[in-house]
């Protein structure tokens, strides 16, 4: 994921043991996934991740996201939500081809009511980096949106934090170091900090999530609450 502003969230994940300013990745790939809601809109979800020295690749990267992170998405979200493509590419040191798995079927809760479809949970990543370009966020589409995972129809109740907490959780547990064969992890990619640096510092502008938390309202892809950010 790209730099956003963050503030506090109701539930943080687990903190990693490794400060984001002793990992400098050798390799930094984009993972894109896709998803239609109830084939009447386009979601798309970017995330970034890091790995050291050389030698990953695009499609062990994007197999290992669809065995590991994509079931769980699913199991959290309601059947509005359609899978379409994961892609992976990686976009330094240079720029590789893209590796592409088509994926059908959509989340397993069962239909009763979406939340509209540009609204969602959000989920903010964080590092030890002070700013906003050193955070992150994923909206989640499709959630539930009845009394059975709100309280009041703006923010979450325990079901929908929960619900939350288990897809971040699953790419946060994935994606830290030592947490996949392949060696790769979730970083905060600032393309402002890269735009600053020199060209082979370019790992300068990648910042390591150490942990996350769960926005406790209901988000659109516009909401910024007044005196802090999301």
């Amino acid at each position: 994921m790209t730099g956003e502003a963050a503030g506090p969230g109701v539930l943080s994940g687990p903190t990693g043991g490794v400060s984001p300013t002793l990992v400098t990745p050798g390799e930094l790939y984009r993972l894109t996934q896709v998803q239609s809601f109830n084939n009447l809109m386009t979601v798309i979800n970017q995330f970034h991740l890091g790995r050291d020295g050389s030698g990953g690749t695009p499609g062990a990267l994007c197999n290992d996201w669809v065995n590991n992170v994509v079931t769980t998405w699913k199991n959290n979200v309601t059947q509005y939500a359609i899978w379409s493509q994961v892609y992976v590419q990686m976009i330094l040191p240079y720029e590789s081809g893209i590796y592409a798995l088509p994926l059908t079927g959509g989340g397993t809760v069962p239909f009763g009511n979406p939340l509209p479809p540009n609204a969602a949970g959000i989920i903010t990543w964080r590092t030890e980096l002070a700013g906003r370009r050193r955070r992150g966020r994923t909206y989640v589409a499709g959630c539930q949106w009845n009394t059975n995972q709100t309280t009041n129809f703006a923010t979450w109740n325990s079901g929908g934090i929960a619900a939350l907490t288990n897809i971040a959780n699953a790419i946060f547990t994935r994606y830290q170091l030592g947490g996949n064969p392949g060696g790769y992890y979730l970083v905060v990619w600032s393309r402002r900090e890269w735009a600053d640096l020199p060209a082979a510092d370019w790992p300068q502008a990648a910042a390591y999530v150490n942990r996350y938390s769960v926005q406790p309202y209901v988000g659109t892809m516009g909401s910024r609450r007044a005196g802090r950010g999301i």
